[in-house]
């Protein structure tokens, strides 16, 4: 049975950047970074652009593989299919059997699929990985009708993508507004303004069953209305299915929690990225990670971590995200909004449109501003300063 000091699951840019973390804090250590892609790392918030054919493939690479061999980092790409946390070993899908010190799991997700009848047609995308953007470049390169599925980040940057390419684009979501979950109804009408000048929207719609024509490819969608829309291409983008299946179940229920120190209830297990609920030292409670820069910083410092066991560093960021899309949007801290335990309240509107999210205390937690992107830090040094609502209308 072959032995490493360090083994990271996961080689996205949450494991590699822990590799690189733990080369740099221990030189003489031995360490494999394992994932199931064929690249090495590359910068996944760009993939949208090879599938428009604005960058290639190499583009957006961001390490080679010679660059792993100079730093003695081994390279294995496969899928793990067990981790047992008493025997301190992985299972690899070969069988082959692996010993470790410590484990870092940045596994990330996985693009959940539509379930209807018709979804592994040709030209059905789900929308993850770089072969994906690889195959909807190939696919639609002569095809002009073209269906989005999803209300969320790869929704809307597709729209824009698509539509400057000049491609028919119809969009397909369940709520009433885009991003009903995060943005209340005034910012809503703000992103259908923008939405509905690049694509035929479906608005509170579900696809009932997906048809193809003669030779396996997508031809129509019909709706649970009973609308039919023929297209010849379908980009989906309706969230993640966690790569956690290899992981115990006393670790990892819904996703891998760790604490602060990015470390999970196994001293010896660290974990990074989407896959993981972490406590956050600002908000004092568990949140879940889901931004490149999370997960890019996560790595780094789970990384020095597992290294310096005695003398950890917490982890603190405060999430943000500004979609790729012409019309200004972001997203500061706590957006997903639950009624029970949040509230949102619109303090500014018109060419700024600025939404601050609260806690049950009234502690602002989050925001959404559209229009101007660049307001996001005020909302995070609201946040780090942890004040109220009424103590920063005066300052909006």
């Amino acid at each position: 049975m072959k032995h490493y000091n360090y083994i990271i699951i996961g080689a996205g840019i949450a494991g590699t950047n822990g590799a690189i973390s733990i080369r740099k804090e221990a030189p003489e250590a031995s360490i494999v970074l394992i994932g199931e892609e064929q690249y090495p790392v590359y910068s996944r918030v760009n993939i949208g652009k090879v599938a428009s054919d604005a960058k290639s493939p190499e583009d957006l690479l961001l390490k080679t593989e010679e660059q792993f061999q100079a730093q003695n980092i081994e390279r294995i790409i496969t899928r793990v299919e067990n981790l047992n946390s008493q025997n301190k070993t992985i299972t690899l899908d070969n069988g082959e059997i692996l010993a470790y010190d410590k484990v870092l799991v940045a596994t990330g997700g996985r693009a959940r699929r539509l379930s209807q009848v018709g979804s592994d047609l040709k030209g059905v995308f789900a929308f993850q990985t770089l072969d994906d953007a690889i195959g909807v470049r190939d696919y639609i390169r002569d095809k002009n009708k073209i269906t989005i599925v999803g209300g969320g980040f790869i929704g809307i940057e597709f729209v824009e993508l698509l539509s400057n390419l000049g491609k028919e684009v119809t969009l397909i979501i369940r709520d009433e507004w885009y991003w009903q979950g995060m943005i209340d109804q005034i910012g809503g009408n703000i992103i259908n303004e923008y939405l509905a000048k690049r694509a035929k929207i479906y608005y509170e719609s579900e696809i009932k069953e997906i048809r193809g024509n003669q030779i396996g490819e997508i031809s129509e969608i019909e709706l649970n209305s009973g609308e039919i829309i023929p297209t010849e291409a379908m980009c989906v983008g309706i969230g993640l299915e966690l790569n956690k299946d290899f992981l115990p179940s006393e670790l990892c229920n819904r996703c891998l929690k760790v604490n602060q120190y990015l470390q999970s209830g196994d001293e010896n297990i660290f974990g990074a990225g989407d896959i993981v609920e972490y406590y956050d030292i600002l908000q004092e409670q568990y949140i879940g990670s889901g931004t490149w820069a999370q997960a890019s910083l996560q790595g780094m410092i789970a990384g020095y971590n597992m290294v310096h066991t005695e003398a950890m560093k917490e982890f603190s960021l405060i999430p943000a995200y500004c979609p790729k899309t012409s019309l200004a949007i972001a997203f500061v801290g706590q957006c997903r909004l639950n009624p029970e335990t949040m509230q949102s309240i619109v303090i500014e509107q018109g060419d700024r449109y600025v939404q601050v999210n609260t806690n049950a205390d009234g502690k602002i937690i989050g925001g959404v501003v559209i229009g101007d992107s660049a307001y996001m830090g005020t909302i995070r040094k609201w946040i780090v300063e942890k004040l109220k609502l009424d103590e920063i209308i005066t300052q909006a």
